[in-house]
């Protein structure tokens, strides 16, 4: 409402202290940086924190300015700060998600050594099924797998009586030498 005050967009009688335009501005800004964070949580956007943080800094600057008639909007941006605080944690060095992309990029600029193609020799002692597997994807005339990713949209739930929630599961195998990466 502060923008609707600076303005004279309406009758604000909440607002007791007079708000320039300058003032109003800024308030216009906090509010789209704050909204536009929202529409991205709302659309699965990763970045939306990117919006999300510059919006509580200057929305709680400016409610520190006009406490009087502000100070309520210290809550939301308390409401805000939290899962904004989880982020920040979550991006420390020494967490999980940093340390998965750390390693996963390491074992993924890993020089790979050329092996040769795979014939039908190398398969002959694979049960028949295998074998009769193994042709049909085309696995027969080209160099072995060196490593793989596995992307998943899963549903999981604690219970059978939970909710369902949703998640998304990446995983990398690498073969030569072994390495198990799964987040």
């Amino acid at each position: 409402i502060g923008p609707a005050k600076a303005f004279g967009w309406g009758s604000i009688s909440q607002l007791r202290q007079p708000i320039s335009p300058t003032a109003g501005m800024i308030w216009l800004l906090a509010a789209s940086l704050l909204i536009g964070s929202a529409v991205m949580v709302l659309i699965g956007a990763r970045s939306w924190w990117y919006l999300a943080l510059p919006g509580v800094l200057i929305s709680q600057l400016l409610i520190v300015q006009a406490w009087s008639d502000a100070k309520a909007g210290t809550l939301a941006n308390i409401i805000i700060a939290v899962p904004l605080l989880l982020l920040t944690l979550d991006a420390r060095p020494g967490s999980f998600r940093t340390r998965f992309g750390h390693d996963s990029a390491a074992l993924l600029a890993r020089p790979v050594r050329p092996s040769p193609i795979v014939t039908d020799a190398d398969i002959a002692g694979l049960p028949p099924l295998m074998q009769r597997y193994l042709r049909r994807v085309g696995a027969v005339g080209r160099p072995p797998v060196r490593n793989m990713r596995v992307m998943l949209d899963a549903e999981m739930r604690q219970d059978s009586t939970s909710p369902w929630m949703r998640s998304t599961i990446r995983q990398y195998e690498f073969f030569d030498p072994p390495a198990r990466l799964f987040t």
